[in-house]
């Protein structure tokens, strides 16, 4: 997981540090406060595992500090962005922690070279290509710096960012799906991962691969979970019967809302339905590493807010929950230490996290006089 986050000169974060990192990070502000930019660069940092050229937009150098723990081990990983008029260049570092307050260097990199610790050779790169992707197409099978940065790159390949906005994704208004639909689903999910993948497609393939997750889901929004859907239906319609191979193969999808005893589409469930559908789908389905969830309570009733928190606390142990929020339902249902305070002044971002005093203060405030939210607008206030 990720344990701390330094972003100098990225979007709004001219110097935002994320540090002291568990399973779950809210990042709470209003609106405007620069916690979409910070989801964003988290989300941006994944290209350090592209083998395409890194570049940004600004002019000053930009630089990313990551403090990982993989498997019991911590890695430091230094990003450094210096434009130039025609191509940036890139410097990087990767250390690993061999003691308590001892760090080993793997690899350092400047432009285009690349060093690697007790190695007097060197590699040559393009100066804004990746070191990472690099160093796993062209180091030797045997090297044992392979280890260490395959298991940085199958972490942040499972770093996962899911927007709010609805208008980008699928309309999801076919009813019926054809096996042939299914299979070119299948196969292009496969080769490339995509946040907006059909909500109706997963659960699809859910229901015909890996049914205990498709109860899972069903049991998370039934009645013993969130009570927002009882019962989710997949009928396979083979047509014309006589023909043996799969073309004749179809299927349809239907949800039966609580409370309700009306069967009907996935598109005719309400905007709040649908959202909670695709949060508790992409938990059980994607197995996201690191899951960057913009404003889980837009378009959720109160009620259900109270249950979404700690049901993706619950999760926690698969996966880290990055979220941003300006809900106060949200907030109640947090502990003071997983708070990180966003705000904007003059354009820029800043970010705090609640101190000793703070989390001490806070605890005895929702004990004698109210609750997290209002201890927050108390703090913001000062």
């Amino acid at each position: 997981m990720f344990k701390q986050i330094h972003i100098k000169n990225f979007l709004s974060c001219q110097d935002v540090v994320i540090d002291n990192m568990g399973s779950m990070t809210v990042l709470i502000g209003r609106n405007g406060s620069g916690k979409t930019n910070i989801l964003k660069t988290i989300w941006w940092i994944t290209n350090i595992i592209s083998p395409q050229p890194i570049k940004t937009s600004r002019e000053e150098n930009t630089e990313i500090d990551l403090l990982l723990e993989l498997d019991n081990t911590q890695y430091y990983y230094k990003l450094k962005i210096l434009p130039n008029s025609t191509q940036d260049f890139l410097n990087e570092k990767l250390a690993v922690q061999i003691a308590s307050d001892k760090w080993k260097t793997l690899f350092h990199r400047q432009q285009d070279t690349i060093k690697i610790k007790n190695n007097t050779d060197e590699i040559k790169v393009g100066s804004a290509m990746p070191s990472l992707s690099a160093l796993i197409a062209l180091l030797p099978q045997e090297s044992t710096l392979r280890k260490p940065i395959s298991s940085i790159v199958n972490f942040l390949q499972t770093v996962r960012y899911y927007p709010i906005d609805e208008t980008q994704l699928p309309r999801e208004a076919t009813t019926l799906f054809t096996h042939s639909n299914y299979v070119n689903w299948l196969n292009k999910s496969q080769n490339q991962f995509d946040v907006n993948s059909s909500v109706i497609m997963r659960l699809l393939h859910l229901s015909l691969e890996r049914q205990e997750e498709f109860e899972e889901i069903k049991t998370l929004v039934g009645q013993e979970g969130l009570d927002i859907i009882k019962d989710i239906k997949v009928d396979t319609i083979t047509h014309p019967p006589e023909m043996s191979d799969k073309s004749n193969v179809f299927y349809h999808i239907l949800f039966q809302p609580s409370h309700s005893s009306e069967r009907l589409h996935y598109h005719n469930l309400s905007f709040g339905t649908r959202r909670l559908l695709r949060i508790i789908v992409s938990v059980i389905y994607d197995k996201s590493a690191v899951l960057l969830l913009e404003q889980p309570e837009d378009g959720i009733h109160i009620g259900l807010l109270h249950k979404i928190i700690p049901l993706l606390k619950s999760y926690s142990d698969q996966g880290q929950f990055i979220l941003a929020s300006h809900s106060p339902e949200v907030l109640n249902r947090l502990e003071p230490q997983e708070i990180r305070l966003v705000t904007m002044e003059n354009s820029i971002t800043s970010l705090r996290s609640l101190d000793k005093v703070d989390i001490a203060t806070a605890h005895q405030f929702i004990r004698e006089q109210g609750t997290l939210s209002d201890f927050i607008e108390t703090i913001q206030e000062d």
